[in-house]
């Protein structure tokens, strides 16, 4: 599936999108989000702004990106943007944690711990709680039936009560 939002971002987060996938891409590329949001003043940046940029660092191989841009695309997560798809936030979502079964654990520990960004720090694990159940919701309403590697792999921190593995 191939949609472009770069049209929304302005130059800046363009060229610092593009510098940090030069830079850090070939070492790093699971982290580019979190190395782009670096650059990014949070709290005057919008979410479709955000958006834009995950979707963009996804096209890079970014599995935080790509998991992000699934969220921002989804009814299910509480901070979502303009463009809201079920069909295009459960692609993205399925993508991501296709590619998170496989990484190794510093990533998953990253998504655990640190990644919810927009939450107070004594509550960053509600991320990837909120993640897990987003993408299995998708699922569901897709198909109640079916049952795949990764929608178990979301299940085992849903059911866990704080979303962290066993």
């Amino acid at each position: 599936m191939h949609l472009d939002m770069s049209f929304v971002l302005p130059k800046n987060a363009l060229e610092d999108i593009e510098a940090v996938a030069i830079q850090f891409g070939p070492y790093y590329q699971a982290m580019l989000w979190p190395l782009w949001l670096r650059n990014v003043d949070l709290n005057v940046t919008s979410v479709n702004i955000l958006q834009a940029g995950a979707q963009l660092l996804s096209s890079y191989g970014c599995v935080l990106a790509t998991l992000r841009f699934g969220l921002y695309c989804s009814r299910h997560f509480p901070l979502h943007a303009n463009v809201v798809s079920d069909d295009v936030a459960l692609y993205y979502l399925r993508q991501a944690f296709k590619e998170l079964m496989g990484s190794p654990e510093g990533v998953l520990m990253w998504l655990q711990k640190a990644e919810g960004f927009e939450y107070c720090k004594a509550e960053r694990d509600s991320f990837w709680f909120q993640a897990c159940a987003a993408y299995a919701q998708h699922e569901y309403e897709q198909n109640p039936d079916l049952l795949t590697r990764e929608i178990e792999f979301a299940f085992q921190f849903l059911l866990n009560d704080k979303g962290l593995s066993p």
